[in-house]
């Protein structure tokens, strides 16, 4: 599905997804993004909407989800998702989460180096933000979007805490936080961390209904 489709997420099936998505963290301590991740969000619409709301709150109504979006022909996004009335979108980039996904282990100095499959997934958002960028006054774009004007984020997912020291995760979170790319943050977070948060955003939910 490389535009996009109609979807009304349903709650409980969020719930559901959810379970399965905890169920596959706690089974798997290595999660391969082509055989795990790719094939379980494509099979979890809702969850994978729900992924755009607690990230981006401008996401308060999403009616549209994209898996393997294209980027006019040159990029893809694993998941897109977004709100056409409010013209805002998440755009969700999927990485391996194995032990070596965010930091590396350089032989010629102590401190560990980022990455290839965190450097890749990075510059991929990074990409995507030019390629929207460049093309917004564009008839495609408005096709695309309806309308030349959209607000969007990125949002990278990779790795599992158990593989980071105290002082990995302080170095991922700050680069997350203070890297902005034409003044937009790339929201960076561990598969686990989207377990939490999810949960978090689900139990919140039932309280206030």
């Amino acid at each position: 599905m490389k535009d996009f489709k109609e979807i009304s997420i349903h709650w409980e099936s969020v719930e559901e997804e959810l379970s399965a998505f905890e169920k596959l963290l706690s089974e798997y301590q290595d999660l391969s993004e082509s055989s795990d991740i790719l094939p379980f969000f494509r099979k979890s619409p809702n969850l994978s909407a729900f992924i755009g709301k607690i990230y981006f709150p401008t996401l308060s109504n999403i009616n549209r989800i994209s898996y393997e979006f294209d980027f006019f022909g040159d990029f893809k996004a694993d998941l897109a998702i977004g709100d056409s009335m409010k013209e805002s979108y998440a755009f969700i980039e999927f990485e391996d989460g194995k032990h070596n996904s965010i930091f590396k282990t350089s032989k010629a100095k102590y401190q560990k180096d980022w990455s290839n499959r965190f450097e890749h997934g990075y510059s991929q958002i990074i990409d995507w933000f030019w390629k929207l960028d460049d093309l917004k006054q564009t008839t495609s774009f408005k096709e695309k979007f309806n309308s030349n004007d959209i607000d969007f984020r990125g949002i990278l997912i990779i790795g599992r805490d158990s593989y980071l020291s105290d002082y990995d995760f302080k170095r991922f979170k700050w680069r997350s936080k203070h890297t902005i790319i034409q003044s937009k943050s790339i929201h960076c977070i561990t598969y686990d961390e989207l377990l939490e948060d999810l949960k978090q955003q689900i139990k919140f939910l039932q309280f206030i209904k």
